[in-house]
């Protein structure tokens, strides 16, 4: 089976391809063994079973400047946001910002993680 990333991961200049596959396998060891590999809203995802279904848990994209992290859900990084905020993490509503030679903390993604499977169940 091919992945479904490669071509997204082609497609970006090496430091953000090799920090995209990097920021990948950290999720991957947080996430449980069933997620699978998505592209969804036109960026690498990651599905999970939900008890009506597969719900969207983290996502992640390259941009030209930064790379975003996003958990799909507008309620996981604002009860982050002062924690962030204080370690200068760049924040929206929907996700963290960072540049590639400058990958989140192991407890950023801990957290959004931890959070965004709570919420789907």
């Amino acid at each position: 089976m091919s992945d479904p990333f490669a071509p997204y991961l082609a497609d970006q200049p090496p430091a953000f391809r090799a920090a995209l596959e990097a920021l990948a396998d950290r999720i991957e060891t947080r996430l449980p063994e069933n997620a699978e590999r998505v592209i969804s809203y036109a960026m690498p995802g990651w599905r999970v079973q939900a008890p009506k279904g597969t719900k969207m848990a983290m996502g992640m994209a390259g941009f030209a400047k930064h790379i975003g992290l996003y958990p799909h859900s507008g309620s996981v990084v604002p009860k982050l946001s002062d924690r962030l905020k204080a370690a200068g993490i760049a924040q929206s509503k929907s996700g963290v910002t960072f540049a590639p030679g400058t990958p989140p903390p192991d407890w950023v993604l801990d957290e959004i993680i931890r959070l965004r499977l709570g919420e789907i169940g």
